[in-house]
């Protein structure tokens, strides 16, 4: 007999099972398909934690959360690299992202033109006056 069973083991289910389990709870886990399959919202070869997070300031509690439970498991499953937005100056992304670096102490900097072209010369901006922001 099982406390919970969760149906659907991708990225978020898997989670639940995880979290309930170390909850002492009894568990089971029912997965439709394969092991790693191309069928869930979390599929494909990478994610990314973007921690100033511009669609609200309120999610970034849950962000460091996951990033932390994610690094509880760290087999290799994350690696640093950085997320980097570029746009125009006064877009509404970066605005929001600076917004939700300073309410939660989140290491960035904002980057001008002439920054993001000797830094990532990988990119052919848009113009002259665009702007960055890396975490």
């Amino acid at each position: 007999m099982f406390d919970v069973v969760v149906v659907g083991l991708g990225g978020v289910g898997s989670f639940c099972l995880r979290s309930l389990s170390k909850r002492g709870l009894r568990v089971a886990g029912i997965e439709r398909y394969k092991r790693c399959h191309d069928r869930g919202s979390s599929h494909g070869g990478s994610r990314i934690f973007r921690k100033a997070y511009f669609e609200g300031p309120m999610y970034v509690p849950w962000i460091q959360y996951s990033e932390q439970q994610f690094r509880e498991l760290d087999e290799g499953l994350i690696e640093n690299c950085g997320t980097l937005i570029i746009e125009e100056p006064g877009g509404p992304l970066i605005e929001a992202c600076n917004l939700a670096a300073e309410l939660h102490g989140i290491s960035h900097e904002n980057l001008v033109n002439s920054e993001l072209e000797e830094r990532f010369p990988q990119f052919r901006l848009a113009s002259e006056s665009t702007v960055g922001f890396l975490e």
